[in-house]
């Protein structure tokens, strides 16, 4: 299908340690969308300090390169989470 984005990663069932995403720009926004059928799991921000909300059918744009992110846990069901970027390399072939 159509995307603005370069890339999407599909995230089942793990943890996703503290990171952020090198190969963006820090001014491009990354979309983290959760549709799993899990209950209580919240995207951590360490940068800021924060901790968000982060159920099935939550959406969240961040700036991946500058903002370290992380999911430590969840409780129950399945956790399933789209994760579309932005690549420099693709942009910079493409021209863009």
């Amino acid at each position: 299908w159509p995307s603005v984005f370069s890339g999407i990663a599909v995230i089942g069932n793990r943890v996703t340690p503290s990171h952020r995403d090198r190969l963006g720009r820090p001014a491009w926004y990354d979309l983290l969308f959760s549709c799993g059928t899990d209950q209580d799991c919240k995207l951590d921000l360490p940068d800021i300090g924060a901790s968000v909300r982060y159920h099935p059918g939550d959406a969240c744009f961040i700036a991946g390169n500058a903002l370290q992110h992380e999911v430590k846990d969840w409780k129950g069901g399945d956790r399933l989470a789209y994760a579309h970027y932005h690549r420099f390399l693709v942009a910079e072939r493409m021209g863009i």
